[in-house]
């Protein structure tokens, strides 16, 4: 092997270099076998395109070896230099073979012998695949010069799409490798969901927990409601994306699939929200069709022999309040009725449909039968019987019939409840905004003026109501002194008193507004302030006076009171 010593300080490592990461210790040991043995193999060289100098195309660990014995050496010199003694220079050059590479030729190499060595890291290993396929080699062939699979590659190269880091916990062993390749897989938003999630997990990066999270990412095809339908054709159900689940390349269960790791003898599945959302749309929508000839349809009356599709006011994530949303937005297009539920319906009865008692009821008008489009946020299409709010128009017989009108009116019941709470609300923002202005809050804190009737007829009502959160500057002062002066000092200093019940009403104003029907606010709006108070709640009562009105008006028209009851 030809080979010639060239000076340490003109060699350096190639930005080429797949190899990123050096283990310190190793470095350490490997530099103190070769200060005891000797280098047996040079590394290999080429001459720099950047600079004068060299190169390294293969022995990084070994010339980071012989950095350290330099410096070491170096420190020796000193003191040879200063004894006027020779200094030593076993360490200021490095075998080397130098040979002249083309970048490509060089890189090649490189990678060549980072891959062949017992100890490589996964991620260089997955950054060297992956430069060899940027220039230009195939999975295949790389496959072949490495004695590895294709589908080997394919994966290390996927390691290259971790977060950084996900990255890192490779590198650490925090995360194996199994893991690893499934979660490479999923966007930058996804692995950081996961990351966040299992960072702090004692189980770690574990396959089995990469397996839970994107199991519970992904949409489960033998959950969803065209697999679990009657219909045995359903399982190949074709709507909303045009592909058939049992042939789709998003289906985990798969060949072809993305997770061919996790593939099983269930149904898989779905990798995809956008086109799992469409095939449950579509499915809803054509188990509504079915019914299309008994549903009331939008603007007309609940009739006897029609079912109403019913809309339940329910908590549920943002992916099933989109999928409503949609559902809902379709069934409307189709030109049939959804009503609110909260609006009509009181509870679900739990007879079976052909029960005797469910006959009874609907003659009676009692109940009515419902379409149910969705199950906790689940869809399901499914007939039920909810039984109607008291409001019932009767009939000559003494049984009585839901109609356009009786539905109405409980509607308009429901917004004349909904518009007295939006009067309360209005008064108290007001009020809040009042009690925060200058003038106001100038008027709380003169202390020159005695309280008047009306202010102390106020404070009785506070006292009387518990209020204990004070908050004013002078609260500390008063409570810093003794307990057996308090009282000489409220007696002796009327004005500090004044501030003190004034800023109180204040702050109770300002923090329970919300409550004005209660009596003590009626007290507070009554005898303190009360020009300006009174003119507030007389201008919002105004306001809200006309909507109620015309509420009332509609209501009277149908033959109702405005809480539900018939006019008699």
């Amino acid at each position: 092997m030809d080979f010639q010593k060239i000076p340490l300080d003109a060699v350096k490592p190639s930005p080429m270099n797949p190899r990123k990461t050096f283990d310190e210790e190793a470095i350490k040991e490997l530099a103190d076998n070769i200060e005891k043995q000797g280098l047996i193999q040079p590394i290999t060289v080429r001459t720099s395109r950047q600079n004068e100098g060299f190169e390294i195309i293969c022995g990084e660990r070994r010339y980071r070896a012989f950095c350290l014995l330099k410096v070491k050496e170096d420190e020796i010199n000193v003191a040879q230099t200063v004894a006027h003694r020779k200094k030593y220079d076993r360490f200021q050059s490095i075998p080397a073979i130098i040979r002249e590479m083309t970048d490509e030729e060089a890189f090649d190499a490189m990678i060549t012998e980072n891959l062949q060595r017992q100890d490589v890291d996964p991620m260089e290993e997955a950054f060297a695949f992956g430069q060899l396929i940027k220039a230009g080699k195939s999975a295949e062939e790389v496959a072949l010069r490495f004695g590895k699979s294709v589908r080997f590659i394919q994966d290390r190269i996927k390691l290259n799409s971790l977060i950084p880091e996900l990255m890192l916990a490779v590198k650490e062993d925090r995360m194996s490798i199994a893991a690893a390749m499934l979660i490479a897989k999923l966007d930058e938003e996804d692995q950081s969901k996961y990351a966040g999630a299992y960072s702090a997990n004692s189980s770690g990066y574990t396959k089995s927990n990469a397996e839970s999270f994107i199991n519970s990412l992904f949409m489960s095809i033998e959950k969803s409601p065209w697999y679990q339908s009657d219909n045995q054709a359903d399982e190949d159900f074709e709507g909303g994306c045009g592909r058939k689940c049992s042939e789709c390349s998003f289906n985990t269960a798969n060949h072809g699939c993305l997770f061919w790791e996790m593939k099983s003898q269930d149904a898989g599945r779905c990798t995809s929200r956008e086109n799992f959302t469409r095939k449950q749309v579509e499915f809803i929508i054509r188990s509504v069709e079915e019914y299309a000839d008994i549903l009331v349809k939008a603007g007309n009356p609940l009739e006897s022999g029609k079912m109403v599709i019913i809309q339940q006011n329910e908590w549920c994530g943002e992916s099933t309040k989109q999928l409503k949303d949609a559902v809902f937005k379709r069934v409307q297009s189709l030109g049939y009725e959804v009503i609110n539920y909260d609006d009509v319906f009181q509870n679900k009865v739990c007879y079976e449909a052909d029960d005797p008692r469910i006959k009874e009821m609907l003659k009676k008008g009692e109940c009515y039968p419902c379409l149910s489009l969705f199950r906790y946020g689940t869809p399901e299409v499914k007939i039920e019987h909810h039984r109607i709010k008291s409001t019932k128009q009767a009939k000559a017989d003494g049984t009585s019939e839901i109609s356009a009108t009786s539905i109405e009116a409980m509607k308009l019941v429901e917004k004349y409840k909904r518009a007295e709470q939006i009067r309360q609300e209005k008064i108290g923002e007001r009020m809040r905004k009042f009690c925060d202005t200058d003038e106001i809050k100038a008027y709380a804190a003169d202390g020159t003026n005695p309280l008047t009737s009306d202010e102390e007829t106020a404070m009785l009502a506070v006292i009387l109501a518990q209020m204990t959160d004070w908050r004013c500057e002078e609260r500390a002062e008063f409570y810093n002194i003794l307990d057996g002066e308090k009282m000489s000092y409220l007696r002796d200093t009327p004005g500090i008193r004044n501030i003190i019940i004034r800023q109180a009403l204040r702050e109770y104003m300002k923090s329970h507004a919300d409550g004005l029907g209660s009596w003590l606010h009626a007290t507070i709006l009554s005898e303190w302030n009360k020009d300006e108070c009174q003119f507030m709640r007389d201008q919002e009562e105004e306001t809200a006076r006309t909507k109620l009105d015309k509420i009332a008006k509609k209501l009277k028209a149908l033959g109702y009171n405005t809480d539900g009851t018939l006019i008699k």
